[in-house]
């Protein structure tokens, strides 16, 4: 595999070929096709696997001219350690049809594959540089560089063109995983749906890759924070009302909060860090019990209710390594309030 070949090479360094691999194939893995974010989460497959490669081959029905290294029996497969690499079978027998099925798109993409290659290698100067940071390993140096060179590169990418660069970054889209919600005893994650414009998704990739922040996993703490709050406004709202009964229970939420974010702006600065603000949602039906002696001198259990709707800001700053929340309320209203007896 000398010369101006190129293929895998088993005992070289192939991340140039990941990396364009990576990019021919739409950024997904061929297996499982789910999106990758980076080609660091690749690794490259061989359709026809290198064990029993020749029998493999036949059994296909290809022919003794395909190679078993070339860019025609490769793709981008989900990393090492993941599900795709442990399920995908190493005797094809039983899978030939989604095998020659890659086998035939790996043909179709070869020659942008190699196009991409030898672009690299004729790179000079500043495109150089670039393309092997982008295609390089992430190893510690790998990782200083781009906390050290990173915020202004997407400082000048943006100002460029934001909206390919949001295309190119924020395709992946973005996941909510929130806490724990613990206020009033749960103990469990409240469902959450997370408004994301095309500005918004680049903010979140941005944190990400220049800080190594996930930003869903900070909001959690300043949402608990800001359902306290409203617990506590009920409470100080309710408190005239529920005078007159003998003994009164504090209101907790009947079921986990209905949750919805959207990401109003944000900001960066080289200094200051990535800032962002959001306003969130919060419906719920909080729920008390009453009790009161009546004329009989009976006591009489009964149950108040009442449907709120909280809306709060979230600000998150992000500089450097450290990441910090607060939340301010802003408004709050009694949708429907009933008392049972």
């Amino acid at each position: 595999m000398a010369g101006g070949v190129i293929a895998y090479k088993p005992n070289g360094s192939n991340v140039v070929l990941r990396h364009s691999l990576w990019l021919e194939w739409d950024r997904k893995c061929y297996w499982c096709t789910r999106p990758l974010l980076d080609s660091t989460w690749a690794d490259i497959d061989h359709l026809i696997p290198q064990r029993g490669f020749d029998a493999a081959r036949s059994r296909a029905g290809l022919p003794s001219s395909f190679e078993l290294h070339a860019v025609e029996n490769l793709a981008p497969i989900c990393g090492s350690g993941s599900r795709c690499n442990q399920t995908k079978p190493e005797d094809i027998s039983g899978i030939l049809g989604p095998i020659q099925t890659a086998v035939a798109r790996a043909e179709q993409r070869a020659p942008a594959v190699r196009d991409r290659v030898r672009r690299v290698r004729s790179a000079r100067g500043v495109e150089a540089g670039l393309v092997k940071f982008i295609a390089s390993d992430i190893d510690d140096r790998i990782a200083r560089l781009g906390a050290e060179y990173g915020p202004q590169i997407l400082q000048r990418l943006y100002a460029i063109d934001p909206q390919s660069v949001d295309e190119y970054t924020s395709s992946h889209g973005v996941e909510v995983d929130f806490h724990a919600l613990r206020t009033n005893g749960f103990d469990a994650p409240a469902p959450a749906s997370l408004l994301v414009n095309s500005d918004g998704r680049f903010a979140f990739d941005a944190a990400r890759r220049l800080y190594g922040v996930r930003v869903e996993e900070h909001l959690g703490e300043p949402v608990e924070a800001a359902f306290a709050e409203v617990v506590d406004q009920i409470e100080d709202e309710f408190s005239d009302r529920t005078d007159a009964y003998d003994a009164r229970s504090t209101f907790t939420a009947d079921r986990l909060p209905d949750l919805s974010f959207s990401l109003v702006r944000w900001g960066f600065d080289e200094s200051a860090g990535l800032e962002m603000m959001f306003i969130v949602e919060m419906r719920a039906l909080f729920v008390c019990s009453t009790a009161l002696t009546d004329n009989d001198a009976t006591l009489v259990s009964g149950q108040l209710e009442t449907d709120t709707v909280a809306q709060a800001e979230i600000h998150l700053v992000i500089a450097g390594g450290d990441v910090s929340a607060n939340h301010e309320l802003t408004s709050f209203k009694f949708v429907d309030s009933s008392h049972t007896y």
